[in-house]
């Protein structure tokens, strides 16, 4: 299955709350494609879905290894670390 097609999956599964098969499609793209950071986006949005906050961290940051202008990783970073409590360092952020 080509990737962009994984990759819609991924975020329709996300949208409609499957969380299991939005990062199982996720973890398919990377096997592919290892450097996309919208798969990194998704996985962590459902890290952060399930309150798994250090782990959308940790793919958030490699996300914006790979693209540091994304205003969205960065939205999405700050959110994450204002929901493990670390408010100054979202806003800094």
């Amino acid at each position: 299955m080509p990737v962009a097609q994984l990759f819609e999956q991924a975020r329709h599964c996300l949208f409609d709350g499957r969380i299991e098969e939005a990062e199982a499609h996720c973890r398919r793209v990377l096997k592919l494609q290892p450097r996309n950071s919208d798969a990194l986006l998704v996985l962590a949005l459902c890290r952060h879905d399930r309150g798994d906050f250090t782990g959308a961290l940790k793919h958030l940051a490699g996300a914006l290894r790979l693209e540091p202008r994304s205003a969205a990783l960065h939205v999405a970073y700050a959110n994450s670390l204002r929901a493990i409590g670390k408010r100054e360092s979202a806003v800094e952020h």
